[in-house]
């Protein structure tokens, strides 16, 4: 008997997986892992060719320390045949005592197979449950150090270093039966224990790793099926019991399941309160994150949203489309995400949007729309969109919409949007330009005529002045400003706010002001409030160029309410000849609610750039 190793990443170490996924099964029956912290997860790995994955144990500033698990003597360890008894497994006969030699690595013995026998054909042998050897068991440090600088009022930077085995230390696991691949596909089943024993978390959490790695399985198929010579770039997936819902600085405070840039998806293991390793769509959701920012692009601002929130059209697009993305991979349109006591509590919606559920804030700027036009684009399901009589039509399937997100969404000169998306994929499939229009508009958008919205007349339900007022503020996507030519007038506004999830991302907090270089070289951007007259503002630029950079302007306020007039924002960077985008915000308008710098609501700047 040969030990296995227990996976671990050190640094950039990756580990080897086999090429094919687990596959949830229980008696024979695939089961369904919407709500399954209770089962177990049963892993088939078959194939001779290997894929590179890498998993990182995410447990941080402590020790994690697991008992040696039995190591249960079965007749395959043994070569035999079954018991022709389904669900029971045939045991062998232990003739002596179990002897654990020790021996570690491949071709050294952890225990004394010669105490072992085969039973007589169709006999149970004397072994009965964990009554093998014990396993060598594993345990692991990591660590993690920062300190925060302060800068100005809120704002501060931190420093941080996470170290993750900090002793660099293999952790084998337990031992398995000596095989060879030979030359031809070989299947071996392979159980791990949920740790669930009935009523709680109680035992080594073992299966989880394989559950989610079975869902990443699941994402990159639906891609190479797409694109058969994708080359995925190395992510890392941080799992462990101690990722809690809570954000904060401490360890494993995540605060939820998250894709973060040059990190990798972490994910939320925390029992009683959020686990999200048997949560597929929650999985797939962050992967879809992963891909979007891997062989696309996203301007993602990210920050706390809501279903139903009218956020920053960045923001809507890009969750839309990973919840999108999570029903094509799993082929399944019910999104759910389990958590509380016992796992026992949920929350669910239906890409499909059925009749039963109403957007109460459709349009361009809700994920909940985008996600809902993304999966009529993609399904082959003949719907209505409810409160509307349009038919769903259109079932292009994974391959169109991926082709867009890799050339045009990813080449757009506007921010990525839902326009910039619809807009690229009517341009490469001009026969469906009027399925896509009907599909557009089921969801309160206009018929996208170009990436940057110029159609659009919907600009949402303000949840705090009326419509009127905010409308005179805020009436086009972006607005437009001549090099040289007269200042344009743009309204940053707190207007959108959710009781929910605060002001920072939503809607009109950051608005966009696009202008065309004609003859490279220095430009001078600049922003002057022009209202509240009696107020402090804090206006902050930044430039969205052509070959993709963003340059920022974000420096502290040098005004007082004795000098408005000092409320200014500028800056003078080389620009090349082409199409930019300017992004122009109140700075407290982009913060919560609760923070030491509030929004202070609507805002208004003249912008002007001059060569």
């Amino acid at each position: 008997m040969v030990p296995t190793t227990e996976p671990t990443v050190f640094g950039k170490k990756p580990m080897v997986m086999s090429h094919v996924p687990c596959s949830g099964m229980v008696n024979g029956h695939e089961w369904l892992t919407r709500n399954c912290a209770r089962a177990s997860t049963l892993c088939r790995f078959t194939g001779t060719v290997p894929t590179l994955v890498r998993i990182t144990w995410a447990v941080t500033g402590a020790p994690i320390s697991v008992l040696p698990n039995p190591r249960r003597v079965t007749e395959s360890d043994t070569c035999g045949t079954s018991l022709n008894t389904p669900g029971t497994t045939p045991y062998a006969n232990l003739n002596g005592e179990n002897t654990v030699l020790g021996g570690l690595g491949p071709g050294n013995l952890y225990f004394d197979p010669a105490v072992y026998s085969q039973p007589a054909a169709n006999t149970q042998g004397n072994m009965k449950r964990n009554s093998g050897p014990e396993g060598p068991g594993f345990w692991q440090l990591d660590g993690s150090l920062f300190k925060r600088f302060a800068i100005s009022g809120s704002r501060y930077a931190e420093f941080r270093v996470d170290v993750y085995n900090v002793t660099n230390s293999v952790r084998w696991g337990n031992p398995g039966t000596v095989f060879s691949t030979g030359t031809t596909d070989l299947t071996r089943d392979l159980h791990a224990p949920s740790g669930w024993t009935g009523s709680a978390y109680t035992t080594a959490r073992s299966a989880a790793p394989f559950a989610i790695l079975d869902v990443v399985y699941d994402c990159v198929q639906v891609v190479l099926l797409a694109a058969p010579s994708a080359a995925f770039p190395p992510l890392d997936l941080l799992w462990s019991p101690g990722n809690v819902p809570v954000s904060g600085s401490g360890p494993g405070e995540i605060g939820s399941s998250r894709f973060v840039v040059n990190r990798g998806i972490e994910l939320v293991g925390a029992a009683d309160q959020d686990t999200d390793e048997y949560d597929r769509h929650v999985i797939a959701h962050e992967w879809g994150h992963y891909l979007e920012r891997s062989f696309s692009r996203s301007d993602n601002i990210g920050g706390p949203h809501a279903i139903s929130d009218q956020v920053d059209m960045r923001v809507a697009f890009s969750e839309g489309w990973a919840s999108a993305f999570s029903g094509m991979a799993l082929g399944e349109p019910i999104y759910v995400d389990t958590f509380g006591a016992g796992q026992a509590h949920s929350f669910s919606f239906d890409l499909e949007q059925s009749p039963n559920r109403r957007n109460p804030n459709p349009g361009w700027f809700n994920e909940e729309a985008v996600q809902s036009l993304l999966y009529d684009l993609y399904d082959n399901g003949r719907d209505t969109p409810p409160g509307t009589l349009t038919l769903d039509d259109l079932a292009l399937g994974f391959g169109p919409l991926f082709d867009v997100m890799i050339d045009g969404q990813r080449k757009t000169l506007a921010v990525t949007s839902i326009f910039s998306f619809v807009d690229a994929l009517k341009g490469a499939r001009p026969a469906d330009v009027p399925l896509i229009d009907r599909l557009t508009l089921s969801q309160s958008m206009r018929p996208v005529a170009d990436a940057y919205g110029t159609a659009e007349i919907n600009y949402g339900a303000p949840t705090k002045r009326t419509p009127q007022e905010v409308n005179a503020d805020f009436h086009s996507v972006y607005d437009a400003v001549t090099v040289n030519g007269p200042a344009v007038n743009v309204c940053s506004l707190d207007d959108f706010t959710s009781a929910a999830t605060g002001a920072g991302n939503k809607l009109a907090s950051r608005r966009f002001v696009r202008f065309a270089v004609a003859t490279p070289g220095p430009h001078a951007v600049t922003a002057r409030a022009v209202a509240p007259l009696l107020g402090v503002a804090d206006p902050d630029l930044k430039l969205h160029t052509p070959d993709g950079t963003v340059v920022e302007s974000t420096g502290a306020p040098q005004c007082t309410v004795n000098t408005p007039q000092d409320c200014v924002e500028s800056f003078t960077p080389m620009l090349a000849a082409g199409e930019h985008v300017l992004e122009v915000y109140e700075w407290t308008n982009t913060n919560d609610t609760t923070a030491q710098f509030p929004p202070i609501g609507r805002t208004c700047f003249d912008v002007t750039v001059t060569r």
